[in-house]
């Protein structure tokens, strides 16, 4: 297939980003947190300067927002502190602190605040703010995304075709849903 520079069994973020910035790859789509490291002059000599966000592509155009989650254990011996710290990691507060930590907040007036040292961050908003969406983690939902993630993988490191992998994912996730 020849899709991915060779080496790369995954295109994770660590690979795509070593494939970009060493010139072993032309495009790629991949999480906004690459961009800083592949717009550094620094960090990314060979490319920087040839870096840019571009619109989702598609008629539909989506995307959907990564959240880490968190949960209260059942048999939490602190249950009221654990709510107490569970409603603060969904505050603003806990947001600023994670974007001034390296990370992006799905919270549009953070990330916009963020453009003076990361110009990308107001873009982002903006596409948050219009393509953006919480993906389920109802049901199925992870088990699915975890046979999809192993199948692709193997299409990319070459065990199996295209065609092959899609069926192997077809038949996995109806033979899960119908268990």
């Amino acid at each position: 297939m020849n899709t991915t520079p060779k080496g790369c069994t995954t295109y994770e973020f660590g690979e795509f980003n070593e494939a970009i910035k060493n010139e072993k790859g032309f495009m790629g789509i991949n999480w906004s947190s690459a961009y800083n490291i592949l717009a550094d002059p620094e960090q990314s000599p060979k490319i920087y300067d040839k870096i840019a966000i571009a619109p989702i592509p598609g008629p539909n155009p989506a995307s959907h927002i990564h959240s880490l989650g968190v949960a209260l254990s059942k048999y939490s011996k602190n249950k009221s502190a654990a709510l107490d710290f569970l409603a603060f990691l969904a505050s603003k507060e806990a947001m600023q602190i994670y974007a001034d930590n390296g990370g992006l907040p799905g919270v549009e007036d953070i990330l916009i605040s963020m453009g003076d040292e990361r110009p990308e961050t107001p873009l982002l908003a903006e596409h948050i703010k219009k393509y953006g969406f919480v993906e389920s983690t109802e049901g199925e939902t992870m088990s699915i995304l975890e046979i999809m993630a192993n199948r692709l993988t193997g299409i990319w490191a070459g065990q199996y075709d295209v065609e092959e992998g899609l069926e192997l994912i077809q038949k996995e996730v109806e033979d899960l849903l119908n268990q």
